[in-house]
């Protein structure tokens, strides 16, 4: 029993001995690269943060959703205010992507009929919005 006990701790004090004695990362990294390797993280965490076409389509859609929300509580003056920040992104996107321009100017004039359906408090509104956000969630599929 003792001789089993001795065994073990003598492989356990050499495994310690080998770790210890293990070559760890260099720390002389190049700095660029982690730089970059964090803007690449920094995008893929937070594609709303970004001046990019994607960064615009994530930042309408999540203003479209938050003027739904707005709606559903009759926050009428939020959810018009929200609309118009989804419009400013999508004409900051179709300068980015004349390719896509149909859609980014249809998405457009369906904003401006529901923001004016919004300031009468018209009861299609919530339809209106349905429908932008379908509009916006099928430009994210086309743009990404």
């Amino acid at each position: 029993m003792f001789r089993l006990a001795t065994e073990f701790l003598c492989a356990l004090v050499l495994a310690l001995l080998l770790t210890a004695c293990a070559k760890g990362p260099k720390i002389d990294e190049n700095t660029n690269a982690v730089q970059a390797n964090r803007s690449e993280k920094a995008a893929i965490q937070a594609p709303h943060l970004q001046p990019t076409l994607k960064g615009d389509v994530e930042r309408a859609s999540l203003a479209i959703l938050s003027a739904r929300d707005a709606a559903k509580l009759n926050k009428w003056q939020e959810a018009s205010a929200q609309l118009q920040a989804a419009n400013k992104e999508v004409k900051s996107a179709l300068s980015r992507n004349p390719r896509a321009r149909e859609d980014f100017e249809e998405l457009s004039s369906a904003i401006d009929r529901t923001i004016a359906t919004i300031e009468r408090h018209g009861k299609e509104a919530e339809s209106q919005l349905t429908e932008l956000q379908t509009r916006i969630f099928a430009i994210k599929v086309k743009t990404s």
